[in-house]
């Protein structure tokens, strides 16, 4: 896999884009509007967001690109190339930026993925992020898919297994548990995650080449509800995706 290439264009793209802070979450617009719920079923090359291990079961090369903005947190802009497996594992580099007058802050990924057996794939995403005047660290996620030879597929993420920080940031990431479940009734997909105290829950619906999206998560803790939904549209070789969620419009182009 030419990595360095690629390796160079993200370096370059990050960059190149504006001032970020990347106190928000981030994800493409498939993720958003499933509410990051399909850890168990994602099998293209933003699985990264979700579960590092769906990125093995890529069958082309891929690059996605996304927006996103709205809210009261910045609006971020993301790129990632991913390419399949050719003997020597699957893989994806990435770059986020979340773009505030007042921060600046990159996010590189890098994540490898292998099919183990048949029905067992595993992945890992290792993360560097720097913000201006803030702090630099080192981070990473551990996520495994099995099917289970029915419809019915699992998943499970171990967030921030990794951690290092350079210098006295002040900042810690706890390693998170994050158990998935999957429904494959093609063209119907359901979805749903544990995270914290967190249920997300997602569906799609795919209709030839329109993909119609939903989630809902459920905060236990604070007892709030939150929802988001989007579409998406396959032509030819591209793939044009829409999400709205957290009061937050993203758009995304897949080739």
């Amino acid at each position: 896999m030419r990595w360095r290439v690629f390796l160079v264009f993200i370096v370059f793209f990050g960059g190149f884009l504006s001032a970020a802070n990347a106190a928000s979450a981030f994800g493409d617009p498939r993720s958003t509007a499933l509410q990051y719920a399909m850890g168990a079923l994602v099998e293209d090359g933003t699985s990264s967001y979700t579960n590092p291990a769906g990125v093995v079961q890529l069958r082309k090369r891929e690059f996605h690109v996304s927006y996103r903005l709205g809210g009261e947190e910045p609006a971020s802009l993301a790129a990632v190339y991913s390419e399949p497996d050719y003997g020597t594992g699957a893989g994806s580099l990435g770059v986020v930026r979340w773009m505030d007058a007042d921060f600046a802050q990159t996010m590189l990924f890098y994540t490898a993925a292998y099919q183990v057996q048949e029905r067992l794939r595993i992945g890992a995403t290792v993360r560097y992020e720097s913000q201006r005047d803030g702090y630099t660290l080192v981070s990473g996620d551990v996520g495994l898919q099995f099917e289970t030879g029915t419809p019915i597929s699992l998943g499970l993420v171990v967030e921030n297994p990794l951690f290092y920080e350079f210098g006295e940031t002040g900042v810690q990431l706890d390693p998170v548990l994050r158990p998935a479940v999957g429904v494959d009734f093609s063209p119907l997909l359901l979805g749903a995650e544990l995270y914290q105290e967190r249920l997300r829950i997602g569906a799609e619906y795919t209709v030839r080449d329109i993909s119609l999206r939903g989630g809902m998560a459920r905060d236990f803790d604070l007892a709030a509800t939150t929802v988001s939904f989007g579409v998406g549209y396959e032509w030819e070789e591209w793939r044009f995706d829409y999400a709205y969620g957290d009061e937050r419009h993203q758009v995304g182009l897949s080739m």
